[in-house]
């Protein structure tokens, strides 16, 4: 079983979420759907047993690194209570994402525009995805997914610019 693709996926979220308000030395909850879990253990099996035995595994063979993560789900939703000793193992040796770090940067800015976010993307390669979506907003990606493999949904109002970041296969299930 691959289970660094899960690690992985928690340990950007968690330094995505320091990145926009700081490192906390708390504990973070992060949600998946089943088939997210599926996907980023490259598995097809989906059964809710047999997902709560592969986590059981999982939490064995990161416990050194995140901590004794709680797992616990709802129906085909869990929660992975990552404990304060794996976000700050994650702030410590999990390094900034710049690209990253200078999308959130500028998306938080006032009067933050399309234009403003493709020259962020554009500040690390020219070969990115762009397309307009009626009901996603603008998605936005790095073609070869070195620099940052994430999909970006950007979204502009009067209330200012948001954004969604998925896996390129969640992302694939929504369009």
């Amino acid at each position: 079983m691959n289970y660094m693709n899960l690690e992985k996926n928690i340990c950007d979220t968690v330094k995505e979420g320091q990145i926009k308000i700081g490192y906390d030395e708390g504990a973070v909850r992060l949600y998946y759907p089943i088939e997210s879990i599926a996907e980023l253990l490259e598995t097809d099996n989906t059964s809710i047993q047999d997902m709560q035995a592969l986590l059981m595994d999982f939490n064995k063979v990161c416990s050194e690194r995140l901590g004794d993560i709680e797992i616990s789900n709802k129906e085909e939703r869990f929660c992975f209570m990552i404990p304060k000793e794996g976000t700050k193992y994650i702030n410590e040796n999990y390094k900034d994402n710049l690209f990253l770090r200078e999308f959130i940067e500028n998306i938080t800015k006032p009067n933050c525009t399309l234009q403003d976010m493709i020259k962020v993307f554009h500040h690390y390669s020219q070969d990115i995805y762009f397309e307009e979506n009626d009901e996603l907003g603008y998605i936005i990606y790095f073609k070869d997914g070195t620099i940052d493999e994430y999909v970006y949904c950007l979204k502009f109002d009067e209330f200012g610019a948001t954004y969604h970041r998925f896996t390129k296969l969640d992302y694939q299930k929504l369009i």
